[in-house]
């Protein structure tokens, strides 16, 4: 990937609004956020320098499934507002109670879509990875395992703080085998493909202690990648074709290398787009 922009990460900012209940009511339990799911700067906006900050609120069930969006702040951009939508809808909450019973209940946030310098040290994840495989070849027992793991949480802490959809695979080719790249160098430069970090960990750490933990957070990778790739919006006919192609690139590669792992949700909203 060529155009290197950094747009810092997204800043959200919570505040509970009761469905028509006092807030200060000792009886009523505010909800609570579950999961903290990716939210990557869309590649088109960076492409063509879309910033912006989005007010949203979102409608929280009893069962702590967001039931509704609305955005009360636009960016100016319909692509940034439709990823804050997108983003607002696979949240997942614990819901909130009112005298002992779940209750329905809003919720305020504040995205922000910024070009700047990001305030996560990307070189620096990069520099320790690699200096964790060189220690990692000269360990064994304990201490590897202890290593192993520093490297499954450092790829963790990446994901979780990156929002740079134009560099992401740019950065962990930096840090996987060049052959996973090799695999994948048609879609490198189209699409974040974070699992390829879980996969490569588990190609390096077949004996990882805690593989099925490895294994869990691939998963949730590929979800996280498929959710983007979906919903992201393609102008260009031969541009929605790749997109088609890696979709299903993703899913064979799965079905392939980890039979176990099975993503129906994803696959039948897949279909439900036209792609089969």
């Amino acid at each position: 990937m060529k155009k290197y922009i950094y747009p810092a990460a997204a800043v959200l900012l919570f505040l509970s609004l009761s469905c028509g209940y006092n807030m200060v009511n000792e009886n009523y339990t505010p909800p609570v956020q579950k999961n903290h799911p990716r939210l990557l700067y869309p590649k088109i906006a960076q492409e063509r320098a879309f910033s912006g900050d989005i007010k949203a609120v979102v409608l929280v069930s009893k069962t702590g499934t967001v039931d509704k969006v609305d955005i009360i702040e636009p960016s100016g951009y319909n692509v940034l507002d439709n990823s804050a939508v997108n983003y607002c809808k696979s949240l997942l909450y614990t819901p909130a109670k009112r005298n002992g019973e779940f209750v329905p209940a809003r919720v305020m946030l504040s995205l922000r879509f910024s070009l700047a310098n990001p305030d996560w040290a990307i070189k620096e994840y990069v520099a320790d990875v690699n200096s964790l495989y060189r220690k990692i070849e000269n360990l064994e027992g304990t201490e590897r395992q202890q290593e192993e793991r520093e490297v499954f949480l450092k790829h963790n802490e990446f994901i979780g703080n990156m929002q740079d959809a134009l560099n992401f695979n740019e950065y962990i080719r930096q840090v996987i085998y060049p052959n996973i790249t090799d695999e994948w160098k048609h879609e490198w430069d189209l699409w974040p493909l974070s699992f390829l970090l879980y996969h490569d960990f588990i190609q390096r750490y077949p004996d990882y202690d805690s593989l099925a933990e490895v294994k869990a957070q691939l998963k949730n990778a590929v979800q996280e990648d498929l959710n983007y790739i979906t919903n992201s919006i393609i102008e260009e006919p031969d541009a929605q074709k790749q997109k088609e192609n890696t979709i299903l690139k993703i899913k064979k590669f799965i079905e392939m290398n980890y039979p176990d792992i099975t993503l129906n949700e994803l696959v039948n909203e897949i279909k439900s787009k036209g792609i089969s």
